[in-house]
């Protein structure tokens, strides 16, 4: 385990795992947004709809704007870039 962790560029790599937390945070996440239709169009409208009421809403809000905005925001948000975000964190806090 201390040879994993002995990784001569360790340093290195967390930094580019930072720069690429930045990327995502403020290039790729509102690129996204961008290309369902709105800006507004966020992942985060989902996971603050307490209701069932409120979900619906959501995504009738999305759907206003561009009638494929629901497919683009989880194609984009959550199958692109949620599954590799998280590596990429994990790089960096390693």
């Amino acid at each position: 385990m201390a040879r994993l962790f002995a990784f001569q560029y360790r340093g290195v790599l967390a930094a580019m795992s930072v720069a690429l937390v930045l990327f995502y945070r403020f290039v790729l996440y509102p690129a996204a947004s961008e290309r369902s239709g709105s800006s507004s169009n966020k992942v985060i409208n989902l996971q603050k709809a307490h209701n069932t009421a409120m979900f619906v809403a959501v995504l009738w809000q999305w759907s206003a704007s561009n009638e494929r905005a629901v497919a683009i925001v989880k194609h984009d948000n959550v199958v692109r870039l949620d599954s590799s975000f998280p590596i990429i964190c994990a790089l960096g806090f390693a």
